[in-house]
């Protein structure tokens, strides 16, 4: 299985999860950081993994756009979707995953899920600490990235069949 891993990060998170996908993956994959690198060709991939972390209840807007603009070749890839985000409500992270990624992607992907999240709290403004503290109550950081999780989605992905 030739994989690649397509994401987009802001504080490194992503970027982790991205790695530690990479290292769970039976042949590995290549990582492609969105923005900052051209879109990828995806002939070469059998199977795509796009990534992305959450920020208010929402994905990078790059790798939205990129996985819009890939929609008919995406179709032909075994597929996976996963986001990073702190919150671990099952209900919240699947509606968050739902608007990260076009409908007819998360309907195609044979692995879905959020990995975890992590917030460096010391590298945050002060408006975006005060937005936490009013909303969520968040004083600190916190690592809840999840080996595990990952784990777990890469044996999906590799189990996984592709229905087309």
């Amino acid at each position: 299985m030739k994989a690649v891993v397509i994401y987009s990060t802001r504080h490194g998170c992503t970027a982790m999860a991205a790695e530690l996908l990479r290292a769970a993956l039976r042949d590995g994959a290549d990582l492609v950081r969105l923005p900052g690198a051209e879109w990828p060709e995806l002939s070469p991939y059998d199977t795509v993994i796009l990534g992305t972390p959450i920020y208010v209840g929402k994905g990078e807007k790059a790798l939205l756009r990129f996985s819009k603009a890939k929609l008919d070749e995406l179709r032909t890839k075994r597929l996976g979707l996963f986001i990073c985000a702190g919150d671990e409500d099952e209900g919240r992270s699947a509606a968050q995953l739902g608007t990260a990624f076009p409908a007819e992607l998360m309907s195609l992907a044979v692995a879905k899920g959020n990995l975890g999240g992590d917030l460096d709290y010391g590298k945050l403004g002060g408006f975006t600490k005060f937005i936490l503290r009013r909303a969520k109550g968040i004083t600190s950081g916190y690592s809840r990235l999840s080996p595990a999780r990952v784990e777990a989605f890469a044996a999906r992905l590799a189990d996984g069949t592709m229905t087309r």
